[in-house]
């Protein structure tokens, strides 16, 4: 490490000797670096004085109403947190009719005149479905109509619809 380098991590943690904040390994090198480098211990001496000066100064009362609008601020805040957040309501209600639009395709594609041969498949994609923020929640949905089973499946599929 280059004395640089030592003085710039020395300017660095210089507040946190001054809180007691350093861990003991840190607290060696720190007092290491200080007894070595006049420029650096210099410094020091600065900031002591300076600190000490600060602590000297007479501390500000409070405002008579902190109490009350702290309360005041912590109360609102849960309100906020109570309160239903509209973008899960509009993602469920997105996914409703999706797989709302899933089964009136299916089965309008399903009806009487279909084909009672061998089995066929057909997959429709409906819709991709993404959350702000957490693509991962409902993935894509690609529900599939299989003509012998008469029934219609979900699954999820990750990585692009194939084409």
């Amino acid at each position: 490490m280059t004395e640089s380098t030592r003085c710039e991590l020395f300017r660095e943690t210089a507040f946190d000797y001054l809180d007691g904040s350093l861990s003991r390994l840190d607290l060696a090198a720190f007092r290491r670096h200080f007894g070595e480098c006049p420029a650096c211990s210099e410094a020091l001496r600065t900031i002591e004085g300076q600190a000490e000066l600060l602590t000297a100064l007479p501390r500000p009362a409070p405002p008579r109403d902190l109490a009350e609008r702290v309360d005041r601020a912590v109360t609102d805040r849960r309100r906020l947190d109570q309160r239903p957040r509209p973008i899960l309501k509009w993602a469920g209600l997105a996914a409703a009719a999706a797989l709302l639009v899933a089964v009136v395709s299916a089965l309008a594609s399903a009806g009487p005149d279909r084909p009672r041969g061998g089995p066929t498949a057909r997959t429709l994609r409906v819709v991709d479905v993404q959350l702000p923020g957490d693509p991962s929640v409902l993935g894509r949905l690609a529900p599939s109509y299989e003509n012998p089973g008469g029934s219609l499946h979900g699954f999820l599929v990750s990585g692009p619809p194939s084409k």
